[in-house]
């Protein structure tokens, strides 16, 4: 009896040391692992480029809509994973000086070459690496569907045509600077398929930010269904994007401007996490040129935190 239990408590403790040897070892395994792995999540990635839209715009576009050339283009990239995305600025187009159409002024975005944007279903934000600022908008009401639904769209868009002014140089800094809410409502298609459709208001932006903001959405769809194995990236998708403007008057129709852009180069790709992230330090600004403006701009609520850290989704 005691040599029995003599060799059970030897047992034990060489059990004990061996499980212990065995969790250090485990632990080591795993950090080494993870200084050697490179933080990246599956997702999906394109480039979007300045020229005119392709495919040529629909028929209702020519009539009512606002003719593509005059739209503010911007070519970059764009990568989304883990339910955040970046839409990497390469260049601004500068075709044409300052439009108004049935009031509502047109320019360039805000962002400039090598700028980007973050984005994700709750807003954006706009990153400055030159001043390591960024600056913040809100998004609501977003939502999209694969089946068609027009979820909280009007039941018709009573498009009129537009008259276009060009704005010189005497006009207002105050003019280039108008800015406030407006809903976008998208369509992602191909070739004999609609893909998804949604919709969504920017709670506060310039109008031209529509160059950038009518990417977010639909990049969001398309992300979530090739990641589940749809294989539509060969089909070319394009999405088609309108903002609406209400005028002041109800009895005049609300100014429509609409376009439709391909998804150019549509791949699946790992995408790092920290292309995903605000850079420490980075400190939160006001949207460029409205530094000197005597009003109150929306702001993130945790100075920034939530874009500092990445993004905890694990699908789009």
């Amino acid at each position: 009896m005691p040599a029995s239990l003599h060799d059970t408590n030897a047992l034990r403790v060489a059990a004990r040391r061996f499980c212990g040897s065995t969790a250090l070892a485990c632990v080591a395994l795993t950090q080494l692992h993870a200084q050697g792995a490179p933080a990246t999540r599956s997702g999906i990635a394109f480039t979007i480029d300045s020229g005119r839209g392709t495919p040529p715009p629909p028929e209702v576009v020519k009539r009512f809509g606002m003719p593509p050339e005059l739209i503010t283009q911007i070519a970059g990239t764009v990568v989304f994973a883990g339910g955040r995305g970046r839409l990497g600025v390469a260049s601004v187009a500068r075709r044409t000086p300052p439009i108004r159409i049935e009031g509502i002024v047109l320019a360039a975005p805000l962002a400039r070459t090598d700028d980007y944007y973050l984005f994700d279903s709750t807003g954006f934000v706009l990153v400055r690496p030159g001043m390591r600022t960024f600056s913040s908008f809100q998004i609501v009401d977003d939502r999209f569907n694969y089946e068609g639904r027009r979820d909280g769209w009007p039941a018709w868009f009573p498009l009129k045509r537009t008259a276009v002014d060009t704005l010189g140089a005497g006009n207002s800094a105050a003019s280039l600077r108008q800015h406030g809410a407006y809903p976008v409502y998208w369509h992602a298609d191909i070739k004999g398929r609609e893909l998804a459709r949604g919709r969504f208001t920017v709670v506060d932006a310039r109008p031209s930010e529509l160059a950038v903001v009518r990417w977010f959405a639909a990049t969001r769809a398309l992300a979530a269904l090739m990641l589940k194995g749809d294989t539509i990236e060969a089909a070319k998708p394009t999405v088609t994007a309108l903002g609406l403007w209400a005028e002041q008057a109800d009895t005049v129709p609300p100014t429509a401007i609409i376009e439709v852009r391909p998804f150019t180069g549509l791949r699946r790709a790992d995408v790092s996490i920290d292309r995903l992230v605000v850079p420490a330090g980075y400190i939160e600004a006001a949207w460029p040129g409205f530094e000197q403006v005597q009003q109150v701009f929306p702001t993130s609520a945790d100075s920034g935190a939530y874009w500092k850290r990445p993004p905890t989704r694990i699908h789009p």
